[in-house]
Parts: structure tokens; sequence; C-alpha cells
């Protein structure tokens, strides 16, 4: 069956507001790094910020599900 349009853009959003929220982080981080936290923050973020823009954009061109009469 798989997700509806709405359901694509809702998790691209949220994986982009944790992205984000990541990014926030690296910025104001004052370059302490306690076992590896910060390089693993500084991946994290970067690979919500792709999977949240690729998940919005599988939703915009998503045909309708009213197309195919589900």
């Amino acid at each position: 069956m798989g997700y509806t349009k709405k359901q694509y853009f809702s998790i691209g959003i949220a994986f982009i507001l944790v992205a984000f929220f990541g990014f926030i982080i690296e910025v104001t981080s004052d370059g302490s790094n306690v076992i590896g936290i910060q390089e693993l923050s500084n991946i994290l973020w970067k690979i919500f910020a792709v999977v949240g823009v690729v998940m919005f954009m599988v939703g915009a061109f998503k045909k309708s599900n009213k197309l195919r009469g589900e």
C-alpha cells in the first residue's frame, strides 16, 4: 500500500527538523569532543537532512491515491 503524500511530507519535515536541531548543536558546540559524540552528531544531522529532503521529494512527485481509486 505505501505511504500517502501527506505522510511522506510529514516524515520529510520531521527528519528535516531533527537535522536542523543537529545543525544547531554543531554550530553552537564548544569544540569539546567526549568519546566521539561530536563527530557522530555531525554525521547524523547530515544524514537526517538528506533523508528528509528525499522523503519530501518523493511525496511531491507521488501520484495521488485518488487517481487509483484507493
